[in-house]
């Protein structure tokens, strides 16, 4: 695979994402290859000519502001509750030339409105627990979508057990490997069995 080469301006975002610990070890190119093994995952599995995104606890904008430099299908919400990276995040947004197609929600994934947020695909690299993320991403993703998150393929039975998806309206999980990168992708197939529950209740009784 032909490796990316990033404009000064993208290499200007990673340098003060490293500043403000926003961003760790991958190197700029890396991160771009990441964003693109994402972007050939949804393409693969999803029959849309463009694409409503939310990036749960995107942070600085990985993966998702890197996903909208990309590709201009995608109509991306980066969505992270850490203002000063938050802030970078819409920053360069503005300097990259995205704002047609990429805003930034400085909030908790657990505040947004399913009634006013609604998404195609939800991705995200870091976060909490499976089942956490799981019932948080239910409600915001329109039956027929998807999430995708970077996830181990050894006990994945544990990690997204197919009854506990079941109740959340899930599909079981597909494994999938795209250059080197381990992905799970999980659609969404109907309603969630489990009525609307707050915070602090999903994360006492989770799912699973």
């Amino acid at each position: 695979m032909t490796p990316f080469v990033p404009d000064s301006l993208l290499e200007a975002w990673y340098h003060e994402g490293v500043t403000i610990g926003g961003i760790g070890s991958d190197s700029l190119v890396r991160l771009l290859d990441i964003a693109s093994n994402y972007r050939n995952v949804i393409r693969s599995y999803s029959s849309l000519t463009s694409y409503r995104l939310a990036d749960f606890g995107s942070g600085v904008g990985i993966p998702g502001l890197l996903i909208s430099y990309l590709d201009p299908l995608y109509k991306v919400t980066l969505v992270d509750a850490m203002r000063k990276r938050a802030d970078l995040a819409s920053k360069y947004v503005g300097v990259l030339n995205l704002a047609e197609r990429c805003d930034v929600l400085n909030e908790r994934v657990e505040d947004l409105n399913p009634r006013k947020s609604r998404f195609d695909i939800v991705v995200a690299r870091c976060f909490s627990r499976t089942s956490i993320f799981a019932e948080l991403a239910a409600p915001l993703l329109e039956v027929g979508g998807f999430m995708v998150l970077t996830s181990p393929h050894d006990d994945y039975e544990s990690r997204w057990p197919s009854t506990g998806l079941k109740r959340l309206g899930f599909a079981p999980v597909d494994l999938i490997t795209e250059n080197g990168d381990n992905f799970a992708l999980i659609r969404k197939v109907g309603p969630s069995t489990i009525p609307p529950r707050g915070y602090a209740k999903i994360v006492k009784a989770p799912v699973w």
